[in-house]
């Protein structure tokens, strides 16, 4: 049977409801993706952006955002435009898991995937206009929703200082810590811990 072996040794298979990265090694992984396929001007991670999406929702809902991209952590950052619908159901069933493995509530509570798509958009927003991205973005979103959020951008601009550092790592345990420790966090705000 083929698989996946994680930072973590944990070993993911799509034909078999198998083990799923620990909350360590989601954390690594997102800290060492980039956003946008590497195709921007500085560089960002997947855990700043998830960080960022996290802080930006409602009180009792930030674990969703936290967690929006956690399947990134065995399928890499495929770029909205890039994802085909093969690709998305693998995403959607990986992100399934990873749910179920962790105690995250899946499918969303009513109105909060809303929620989180709204904040991913605001958070690609602001990263685009601090971290540089091309005028592509005006063929994906309206006018209006290109203008940045002022709180987006500052969440932003506080993740972008620590994700080289983050990255490179000489222990890459920071960054599965900085995860874990927000997890933890969220899940007590949200009730289910």
């Amino acid at each position: 049977m083929s698989y996946m072996a994680t930072y973590g040794g944990e070993k993911v298979s799509l034909a078999t409801d198998s083990e799923m990265p620990s909350l360590n090694t989601i954390g690594i992984s997102l800290s060492r993706l980039v956003r946008f396929a590497g195709h921007q001007e500085g560089v960002y991670s997947v855990l700043a952006h998830s960080l960022t999406v996290a802080e930006l929702m409602p009180p009792g809902e930030e674990i969703f955002g936290l967690m929006h991209d956690a399947q990134e952590s065995l399928t890499s950052d495929v770029p909205r435009p890039m994802k085909c619908e093969q690709h998305s159901a693998i995403e959607d069933a990986l992100y399934e898991r990873i749910c179920r493995a962790h105690g995250v509530p899946h499918p969303y509570p009513k109105g909060v995937y809303a929620r989180v798509r709204v904040n991913d958009n605001k958070a690609l927003v602001a990263e685009a206009t601090i971290i540089g991205y091309s005028s592509a973005m005006h063929d994906w979103f309206r006018e209006e929703e290109l203008v940045p959020d002022d709180e987006a951008l500052a969440i932003t601009r506080r993740h972008a200082r620590k994700v080289q550092r983050w990255m490179f790592a000489d222990d890459p345990q920071v960054t599965g810590r900085v995860f874990e420790r927000a997890f933890r966090k969220y899940m007590k705000t949200a009730g289910l811990a």
